[in-house]
């Protein structure tokens, strides 16, 4: 279930990003030994789908053109079966992300809701102080929310932050560690979003959970070797999923 198993997979993920961190997802990917395939044409949205293992939604610089695309591929994903990492950055940042984030959950099946507490708690509808696409302030039980958010949406909820919450709504699991300097660096979370969707690409649908699990510690891991400062956090995250899955050594 590790970040190895994807390396004997080689799943293609159809990456609907943001474009702060296009570089940084594709390479996480093709260090794990997956391939990216990125593209937020409508008119190809569908083709594309329907070639990957594995859909990656990231909303953090959404427009009404990415937006479509994005529709497009969600529906086509869930027409073939194919499973959907969410990432609602900055969901609530703005009415136009919470519609899109909640269309997506409640006429839709997501696979995978990745975010941070501050998503969740918008996405749930409590009481939350947002910060941009920041995680924000607020007093919330993250594991009572998450439990309810996945089942309320069917789907497996991972919470990321000091500690990660992992749940389908009714196993969760608590993933400790890391680094506590790791969110000034943008696009390790996004990262994260994408190794969980080639992840969940690899196995079957009765071990997503444990798939989701196991990346989360894995990366959290890595995230303890970040030694060199902040601006060769990304680098060394790349370097070290490389190592880790033995790609191109």
């Amino acid at each position: 279930m590790s970040l190895k198993l994807i390396s004997t997979k080689h799943p293609l993920i159809h990456c609907l990003t943001n474009q702060v961190v296009m570089t940084q997802t594709a390479n996480a990917l093709l260090a794990v030994g997956a391939s990216p395939i990125m593209t937020d044409e409508p008119l190809e949205s569908k083709e594309i789908t329907s070639l990957a293992q594995g859909i990656l939604v990231n909303i953090g610089t959404m427009t009404t053109l990415t937006q479509q695309a994005m529709t497009i591929a969600i529906e086509t994903a869930n027409q073939k079966q194919i499973p959907i990492v969410l990432d609602p950055v900055g969901v609530g940042a703005s009415a136009f992300r919470f519609s899109f984030v909640d269309a997506c959950l409640t006429q839709n099946n997501i696979t995978v809701l990745r975010c941070n507490q501050g998503e969740l708690a918008t996405i749930a509808r409590e009481p939350w102080i947002t910060k941009g696409v920041d995680s924000g302030k607020g007093d919330v039980d993250c594991e009572t929310i998450a439990k309810r958010v996945a089942t309320d949406y069917h789907c497996i909820v991972v919470v990321t932050g000091k500690e990660d919450i992992v749940t389908d709504g009714k196993r969760v699991e608590i993933v400790r560690g890391g680094h506590d300097q790791i969110t000034r660096v943008t696009g390790t979370g996004c990262m994260l979003g994408a190794l969980l969707s080639a992840g969940i690409a690899s196995v079957s649908k009765e071990h997503y959970v444990d798939s989701c699990v196991a990346i989360c510690q894995e990366y959290k891991q890595l995230a303890t070797k970040l030694t060199d400062g902040l601006g060769h956090f990304p680098a060394q995250i790349i370097t070290n999923l490389a190592q880790l899955t033995e790609v191109g050594q």
